[in-house]
């Protein structure tokens, strides 16, 4: 639900892919093996790999959706034959094993489905290569495009404080000891869907809970709001302003 005011050809990851070209110039002279930890459809992938130049040899794809996995496929077809793909219909879990070891793994907006996203990000790590990186795009804030004063009196006492942010991971791993990165990626958060089709996937994302367990009344008024807040952009999309960051982890 994220997209780009420069180009929608990747969808709602093309903001990203500015941030991330820098960080994979050092595997521009090789063809590296990439792992993508919740690859929807694949987007980001493909953008890295014709707009960053990044030449890959290996992907490990994890993604369950089924809808993402028709998109996913299409994805990965397009980037020729000489990329030896395995896409596994599963969710990261902290038992999942794979023999193989990545130059690059991306984790784009999935710690907020974990119990527990620092033990994800510790096993993430260890299937690293040495000088590989860790790539985690996670929203700065909880509720995205929203102050939190319209998040309290949209949803009350429903407000979930306890909502995976960048910056929650960020104070995690460095109480760790664990050395990262954290990188500004400004974006814009899609609304299109949800005001022309009623979408509530993008609300519940923004504002940090499930957005069908709200009462009848305040969608009414989380509607409204939108409808004030949002920005026509020059394609008629709907959006608000939001920030990402993108945590980057090493391995020595």
């Amino acid at each position: 639900a994220v997209v780009s005011t420069q180009s929608g050809q990747y969808g709602r990851d093309s903001y990203l892919i500015e941030a991330i070209k820098p960080l994979v110039q050092n595997h521009s002279d090789r063809p590296i093996s990439l792992m993508s930890v919740g690859a929807g459809t694949g987007s980001l992938e493909s953008a890295i790999i014709k707009e960053a130049g990044l030449k890959v040899k290996e992907f490990l794809a994890l993604e369950p959706n089924a809808e993402h996995l028709i998109q996913l496929k299409k994805s990965v077809s397009s980037w020729g034959d000489n990329v030896d793909t395995v896409i596994d219909p599963v969710c990261f879990h902290k038992d999942y094993c794979t023999e193989k070891r990545f130059d690059v793994i991306l984790m784009c907006h999935v710690v907020y489905h974990f119990e527990d996203p620092m033990q994800v990000i510790l096993k993430a790590m260890g299937f690293l290569k040495p000088g590989g990186q860790l790539m985690v795009i996670a929203k700065a804030k909880i509720c995205n495009g929203f102050t939190k004063s319209e998040q309290l009196r949209m949803l009350g006492s429903k407000t979930n404080d306890e909502f995976v942010t960048s910056k929650s991971i960020s104070s995690i791993l460095s109480k760790s000891g664990v050395k990262h990165q954290l990188i500004d990626c400004p974006s814009k958060l899609d609304m299109t869907e949800y005001v022309e089709k009623g979408y509530s996937g993008v609300v519940s994302f923004a504002l940090g809970t499930e957005y069908n367990n709200i009462e009848d009344g305040l969608k009414e008024d989380i509607r409204r709001t939108v409808l004030e807040k949002a920005v026509v952009d020059e394609d008629g999309r709907y959006v608000f302003t939001s920030l990402c960051h993108l945590i980057l982890v090493r391995r020595d």
